[in-house]
């Protein structure tokens, strides 16, 4: 359920409310995991729409496509909770771009329509619960790790054995984090490899399953740890932690980098 606080966070983004109420929200804010993502979500989408020149070149077809792209979010925002009701209302607001000439605002219509319905569905948020809650039972002792090891060579033949997907096993020391080991988990009903690393004091676990559909890359914040999940040659990762999103993107771009390497 969204947070009653939602559309004064909608407010906020868009400088609508009085001095005493912004000292209100950004406290609320704060408090709430809910409305903490929702703002980073919505600051991302303005800084998306800002980015995009306004005499863009613009392919044959997109203003239908927008165009229906945008009666779908009609018509699911009437059925659905969470993202598409918070957020429903901006099809409203920029359909009046499709009624002229096409240009870099259209594109930005675009843009924000692709992240409206890249939302994530209940699905997606049974899954990312899940996984925050399988890296909270891997910080109890003695759950960490089913091998522990600091050799690729020792975990990744590991993996071969106790999944039907094995996941690439980077040394990643050189970005800061160092290998710790392997073990399998359970996530959504079926057995997934999870690769850990530590950056520092941190842990990182990063699972990994080849059946779970995903289409681009996305954040996530679940009981205080950030999830990034993405695709990667028809595998799904998601690295979960209690440090940066930031941090968590310079691991999935060395992940990403180590597996083209291998390939090489």
């Amino acid at each position: 359920m969204a947070c009653d606080k939602a559309l004064l966070v909608h407010a906020y983004i868009d400088g609508e409310l009085d001095p005493a109420a912004v000292l209100d929200i950004e406290a609320h804010i704060g408090a709430c995991g809910d409305c903490r993502e929702l703002l980073t979500s919505m600051t991302e989408l303005r800084d998306a729409l800002r980015a995009v020149p306004q005499r863009a070149p613009v392919p044959p077809g997109l203003a239908s496509r927008i165009g229906k792209a945008l009666d779908r979010v009609d018509a699911e925002a009437g059925e659905k909770s969470g993202w598409l009701v918070r957020l429903g209302h901006f099809a409203v607001r920029y359909r009046q771009w499709l009624g002229g000439t096409v240009t870099g605002a259209a594109v930005a219509a675009g843009i924000a329509v692709a992240l409206l319905l890249s939302a994530p569905s209940e699905d997606d948020d049974r899954v990312a619960s899940e996984l925050a809650d399988a890296h909270l039972r891997s910080l109890m002792p003695d759950h960490l790790v089913d091998l522990s090891s600091s050799d690729q060579k020792t975990i990744a033949p590991w993996f071969k054995s106790q999944v039907d997907a094995a996941p690439p096993v980077i040394d990643l020391h050189a970005q800061g984090f160092d290998l710790k080991g392997g073990r399998t988990d359970v996530i959504d009903g079926k057995r997934v490899a999870v690769v850990v690393y530590r950056q520092g004091s941190h842990v990182v676990n990063l699972f990994v399953w080849a059946d779970y559909e995903l289409d681009h890359p996305s954040t996530a914040m679940r009981a205080g740890y950030n999830l990034l999940m993405w695709p990667q040659r028809h595998l799904a990762f998601c690295a979960v932690s209690d440090i940066g999103v930031a941090q968590l993107k310079t691991l999935a771009r060395a992940v990403n980098a180590g597996m083209a390497s291998a390939n090489d």
